[in-house]
């Protein structure tokens, strides 16, 4: 495993392992508010969504829901 993470730092231009591995982790925090989005997604559409006023509310929710979890902004992609 160290040689592959190696081999991805070298090949996709990272400063060093750990800048790597927090971008990992950025794409992990991405990919489960994506997950977490599209789950409530469903909840709305059966009518058990709730409607929130505000992207402070939004941002209230998800805090909630993660509770340890930062979340940080990470613009590589998002699948829903």
């Amino acid at each position: 495993m160290v040689r592959t993470v190696e081999r991805e730092v070298r090949r996709r231009g990272f400063a060093s392992k750990s800048e790597f591995i927090r971008h990992l982790i950025r794409l992990w925090n991405t990919r489960e508010l994506a997950t977490e989005l599209h789950d409530r997604r469903d909840d709305f559409a059966s009518g058990e969504g709730k409607t929130l006023s505000s992207l402070k509310g939004f941002w209230v929710f998800i805090n909630r829901k993660t509770l340890a979890v930062r979340l940080r902004p990470c613009y590589d992609f998002i699948v829903l």
